[in-house]
């Protein structure tokens, strides 16, 4: 049986965010700067840089998360 993940809610905002056509609302993005904050590294590292840890299901570090949301990438 294949285990079915949940996706974080700082990854919903980062698609959305990153998805042509749809913008954020002030609300979400103050959250998901928030939420980049407050987030805890895994042992993974972020698929970027290769040097700092990811946050966890995003596979991004902490500065290039907020990278993302301000560049829309």
């Amino acid at each position: 049986m294949t285990e079915i993940k949940e996706k974080s809610e700082l990854q919903v905002l980062l698609e959305k965010n990153s998805t042509l056509g749809t913008w954020l609302f002030p609300y979400e993005e103050t959250q998901a700067f928030e939420l980049i904050e407050i987030a805890e590294d895994t042992e993974e590292v972020c698929w970027l840089c290769k040097n700092n840890k990811a946050i966890y299901d995003t596979g991004l570090c902490k500065t290039h998360a907020r990278y993302a949301l301000m560049t829309r990438k």
